[in-house]
């Protein structure tokens, strides 16, 4: 070893003689794994955005969705193409797709915490079932945050509502929990109210890519969830944390289609009065509140033409979004003969909602 090597191996990284790391080791990430007699299931997760809003996203599809693919394979196994999948759905072509979606969160984690997400599920009618996640600060033991979800089986073949089979409902017995809920019923069963027309914002067209298309052939929830909050007015989303989404999944998009994004400012339900958010809202907030009516146009841009409607309760703000397939793109090189005949009948008369969901934001101080 060279006299230079030596003393650079002597001095420590960087040659800064008794500086030590603040950090030599995260914490590990620990397996995830059945709880409460086989009825439940924890894994956890290293947050890995730090800002806010986009976080709520990504808890969303990483966090839940994950711990629910995970679970589903703990109870069923995978199947050929590496999803969780039971023989006795496989073979008959039946699916569960997520119907409706709610997350509630208190606090946001930091860049690099690590959360456990928790979830369980238990039957909903004939046709579907409800699965519930708590999001938990595994080194505090906070609660960070709370999600509900509800599912319903359809057939790949007709893509039509079809019955949870008798043997498979039979086998799932020994693996729900229908002792706990993670919202309450009164706050997870709050109908979306309908938008005014025409739209008091109108957000930018999108176009649903191959990256947004899901195992199941349609655009995965998150590309929803992601696409409504382009409506959300830019102040708004600076100065304010998203506490809590409700969306309604109400029809499919497909590879190809032109989505309209449009919303307006809402009154927030009495039984969300309680959430965490008692402090008013800033006066900028408060002047949108009372007396504009945002139209976010596609370039970013923002204007004030009208009135808005107050918020019931001060302290959060309300918004209602919706997601209208409103055409097709042309006939591009890979698309079948059914997307160029849809891209022929379709246009803005024809629109149709695939989305509609709430959002309540919280200003900070």
């Amino acid at each position: 070893m060279s006299q230079a090597a030596a003393a650079e191996a002597t001095a420590g990284p960087a040659g800064a003689a008794g500086v030590q790391p603040h950090l030599r080791q995260f914490p590990s990430i620990e397996a995830g794994r059945l709880t409460s007699g086989d009825r439940g299931f924890v894994e956890e997760h290293r947050q890995a955005l730090p800002f806010r809003n986009t976080s709520l996203g990504i808890l969303a599809w990483d966090g839940t969705r994950e711990a629910a693919s995970n679970h589903a394979v703990a109870m069923w196994g995978r199947g050929q193409e590496g999803f969780a999948a039971d023989p006795m759905l496989s073979g008959d072509g039946l699916i569960f797709v997520m119907t409706r979606l709610q997350i509630q969160m208190d606090e946001y984690p930091k860049w690099g915490d690590v959360v456990q997400v928790e979830t369980w599920f238990f039957a909903q009618g004939r046709m579907g079932a409800q699965r519930d996640f708590v999001i938990t600060d595994r080194t505090t033991r906070r609660q960070l945050g709370r999600a509900t979800s509800s599912w319903v089986m359809i057939s790949l073949h007709t893509r039509r509502l079809s019955r949870v089979p008798e043997d498979f409902r039979a086998k799932c017995l020994c693996f729900t929990d229908d002792s706990r809920e993670a919202i309450t019923q009164r706050q997870a069963r709050q109908k979306l109210p309908e938008l005014d027309l025409p739209p008091q914002i109108v957000g930018p067209t999108l176009v649903a890519r191959r990256s947004d298309i899901d195992m199941n052939g349609h655009v995965n929830n998150v590309a929803h969830l992601a696409w409504g909050l382009e409506t959300v007015p830019q102040d708004v989303y600076d100065s304010c944390t998203l506490v809590q989404i409700e969306i309604d999944f109400k029809a499919e998009a497909r590879f190809g289609d032109l989505i309209q994004a449009v919303a307006q400012q809402s009154t927030v339900p009495e039984v969300f009065a309680a959430l965490p958010g008692a402090a008013p809202p800033p006066p900028l907030l408060q002047q949108v509140a009372d007396n504009g009516e945002t139209s976010v146009r596609g370039d970013g841009g923002s204007e004030a033409p009208g009135q808005a409607q107050q918020a019931q309760h001060a302290q959060l703000l309300a918004f209602v979004h919706s997601l209208r397939r409103v055409g097709r793109e042309g006939p591009r090189s890979g698309s079948s003969a059914s997307d160029a005949s849809d891209a022929e009948g379709a246009g803005a008369g024809s629109a149709l909602e695939l989305t509609r969901m709430r959002t309540l934001w919280r200003p900070r101080i």
